[in-house]
C-alpha cells in the first residue's frame, strides 16, 4: 500500500480591530492579532507526505507461519510568514524546512499447538526515526535558526498466547515491551499553535494483559469478556500548555497503571440486544521529579467510566423496511483537572467541596438515541440521531466543553455495479 499527499494551508490573523463580546470595535493593542497581542500572521505552509506499508506471510507447514511488516511515513514541511517577525529581525522560522521520517519493521512467528487449542504469536519490532526542525522554546525559536537533527533507533517485542478451553471459552495472556514513536505533530508542531520539540524521546512501556472470554446462559446468547492489565511507562509524552494559545509535547514523569475492563453483551429477546462495559484505570506517577506528587494520579485522564447500550430491531414495521432503534447511556466519574498530592485526591464517587470543584472535572452522564430505517426493495438507509438528549454540560480533558444537545440526519444510498 502506498499514498502521497500534498497539502497547502493559509493561516491569516491580520485584523484591523479587536472586538468585545458585544461586537463593538476596540483599538488594537501593540498591533497584535487575535491570537497574539504582539504579532500578526499571514502564514502559508506546505505539507508533503509519503506513506507506505508492506506485508508478507510465509507458511512453515500447517502449524506455523512467519509474517513480515514494514511501515514508513515521511513528511516534509516548509512555508513562510510575511508578517511575523522573530527577535526583532527578519528571521522567519517557517522558511526553515522541517522533515520527519519514521520506519517500523516487524517480524513475527505465529504458531498453533494441540489441534489449535493453544495459539501463540511472538514478534520483534525495530523503530527508527529521523527528524530535523528549528527548535522552539518558551521565548519563540532558537537564536540564529539552528536546525536540530535527531536520529533514534529502538526495539520492542511481544508475546501473546491464547488457551481455548472449549469452543465458547478461552484465556489470553500477553506481554509487550513497546515503544511509541512520537508523531510528526509532536516533534515538529503544526506550524500554528503546537510548538516543535526536536528533543522529544520515544515513550517506552512494559505492558501485561490477562483476559477471559466465555458464553453465558443455557442458550449461550450472552458473552462476557474480562481483561486485567498493568502498564509501566517511561518518558510519557504529554501536551504542556505554553502561554495562552500554544502547546508543546514534552516527556513527563514515568507512570504505572493497573486496571480492568469488563464487557457484557447479548440478546434479551429476538429483537432486543444489549451491551454493557465498564473500565477502571489507576494511572499514577512514578519516579516523579516533584516529591509531593509521587504516586499521584495523572490529571485529565478519566479513571472510571461505563457505557450501556440497547438496540431494538423491528422488521417490516411499515414502508417495507427494517427499523432499528437504539439508546446509549454513558457515564464518566469525576476526575482531576490539575495535579494534586495523593492524600488530597477525592475518593471514587466521593463528594467534592466547592473549592475542590475548580480543579476537578465533574461526573458526566450522557444519553444518545437514534433510529435507522433500511428499505427492503432498494439499498437506501435513513438515520436520525439525537446526542446528549438531556443537554447536560460535558467536558473533555483540560475541561474543554463538548457539544450540548445536537441532532444528525444521515442519508445513504449504495450503488451496486455489475
Amino acid at each position: 500500500f502506498g499514498a502521497y499527499s500534498n497539502r497547502n494551508t493559509i493561516f491569516e490573523d491580520n485584523p484591523e480591530f479587536r472586538y468585545n463580546w458585544l461586537g463593538e470595535q476596540l483599538p488594537l493593542i501593540n498591533q497584535g492579532g487575535e491570537t497574539s497581542f504582539t504579532s500578526k500572521f499571514y502564514r502559508e505552509l506546505n505539507f508533503e507526505t509519503w506513506t507506505g506499508r508492506v506485508k508478507a506471510v510465509y507458511k512453515l507447514g500447517s502449524n506455523h507461519e512467519v509474517a513480515f511488516n514494514h511501515n514508513t511515513i515521511s513528511e516534509n514541511r516548509i512555508g513562510s510568514d510575511t508578517l511575523e517577525i522573530i527577535f526583532g529581525t527578519d528571521l522567519d522560522p517557517n522558511s526553515f524546512p522541517s522533515s520527519y521520517t519514521r520506519n517500523i519493521t516487524g517480524i513475527g512467528l505465529g504458531s498453533t499447538f494441540f489441534k489449535d487449542k493453544i495459539q501463540n504469536v511472538f514478534s520483534v519490532k525495530r523503530f527508527h526515526i529521523n527528524t530535523s526542525s528549528i527548535a522552539a522554546n518558551l521565548g519563540g525559536f532558537s537564536q540564529g535558526g539552528t536546525i536540530e537533527e535527531v536520529i533514534q533507533t529502538s526495539y520492542g517485542f511481544n508475546n501473546s498466547t491464547k488457551f481455548s478451553l472449549n469452543s465458547n471459552r478461552f484465556i489470553r495472556v500477553s506481554y509487550e515491551f513497546a515503544t511509541r514513536i512520537p508523531e510528526s505533530i509532536e516533534f515538529l508542531g503544526d506550524g500554528l499553535f503546537v510548538l516543535s520539540n526536536p528533543f522529544l524521546k520515544p515513550e517506552t512501556s512494559h505492558n501485561i494483559n490477562f483476559g477471559f472470554y466465555t458464553n453465558l446462559g443455557k442458550k449461550k446468547n450472552h458473552w462476557l469478556d474480562i481483561n486485567l492489565f498493568g502498564r509501566f511507562v517511561r518518558d510519557n509524552i504529554v501536551p504542556v500548555p505554553v502561554g495562552f494559545t500554544n502547546v508543546v509535547f514534552s516527556n513527563a514523569d514515568d507512570s504505572r497503571s493497573f486496571g480492568y475492563e469488563l464487557s457484557l453483551k447479548g440478546q434479551l429477546t429476538k429483537s432486543l440486544k444489549y451491551n454493557f462495559s465498564v473500565t477502571y484505570q489507576d494511572i499514577r506517577r512514578a519516579n516523579s521529579s516533584d516529591l509531593d506528587l509521587e504516586a499521584s494520579r495523572i490529571p485529565n485522564i478519566p479513571y472510571f467510566f461505563s457505557n450501556l447500550g440497547l438496540r431494538y430491531t423491528y422488521p417490516k414495521l411499515f414502508l417495507s423496511g427494517n427499523w432499528d432503534a437504539y439508546l446509549n447511556y454513558g457515564f464518566v466519574e469525576q476526575y482531576l483537572l490539575t495535579a494534586r498530592p495523593k492524600e488530597l485526591e477525592p475518593p471514587l464517587f466521593g463528594s467534592v467541596d466547592q473549592i475542590d470543584s475548580k480543579t476537578i472535572i465533574n461526573a458526566q452522564h450522557t444519553l444518545d438515541v437514534g433510529l435507522t430505517y433500511k428499505n427492503n426493495k432498494h439499498p437506501f438507509w435513513i438515520s436520525l440521531e439525537a446526542n446528549n438528549v438531556l443537554d447536560i454540560p460535558v467536558f473533555d480533558g483540560f475541561r474543554v466543553q463538548l457539544p450540548g444537545r445536537n441532532f444528525r440526519l444521515k442519508l445513504k444510498y449504495r450503488i451496486n455495479g455489475k
